[in-house]
């Protein structure tokens, strides 16, 4: 298997062969997907967390 990394600073895209290249971090504590690049030393950082979006907008009581 073959991971693919983009940087968000530099935007470089790394292809990880081997085990020593980079480290993929996924931490299920956190709840974070973690890399730092080699390049431009760019700490990336994604969270796992689901965000509550609200499609429709607050609805209000009214007596008429």
């Amino acid at each position: 298997m073959q991971i693919v990394l983009k940087c968000a600073k530099c935007a470089k895209t790394t292809i990880v062969e081997e085990a020593q290249d980079y480290c993929l971090e996924v931490d299920f504590l956190e709840k974070e997907i973690r890399f730092v690049c080699r390049l431009c030393k760019h700490h990336n950082k994604m969270s796992l967390e689901a965000k509550a979006i609200n499609a429709l907008p607050s609805i209000g009581l009214s007596r008429f």
